[in-house]
């Protein structure tokens, strides 16, 4: 039996129509780390899976458990507040800022009820100086 050549190329392309419209599969990623950016990954979780089809879950912790989970690969993806410099850190980890906020400088002065520190006086306190 002879099969026409439109048939053929009809079935071809169906074919890759049915498979470049799925995922060749759906990865559940692993993460952890830094309780800082929890709600934001929380907030873009369903967008990312209708998105690509894949989900994630974040295990919401410290900076610390998530540079100690890097470090022993434990997961897919780690947060963490704060630059990784560690000797240990891999060579192939990329650290890339994604949180931007405000952070609530707390005090405890005495017989104050306001402080005014600027730009410059919180950035040496910041710094160490």
């Amino acid at each position: 039996m002879r099969v026409s050549k439109l048939a053929k190329v009809a079935s071809i392309a169906l074919a890759f129509g049915l498979v470049a419209s799925t995922p060749a599969y759906a990865a559940n990623l692993q993460g952890s780390g830094a309780s800082f950016p929890a709600l934001l990954i929380e907030a873009c979780k369903a967008p990312f899976a209708s998105a690509t089809a894949h989900t994630y879950t974040y295990a919401s912790s410290s900076s610390g458990t998530g540079q100690a989970n890097s470090d022993k690969s434990i997961g897919d993806f780690w947060m963490s507040d704060g630059a990784y410099t560690a000797t240990t850190k891999r060579s192939s980890l990329i650290h890339i800022p994604l949180v931007a906020a405000p952070v609530a400088i707390l005090h405890n002065i005495p017989n104050s009820k306001t402080l005014q520190l600027s730009a410059a006086t919180v950035a040496k306190i910041f710094s160490g100086q």
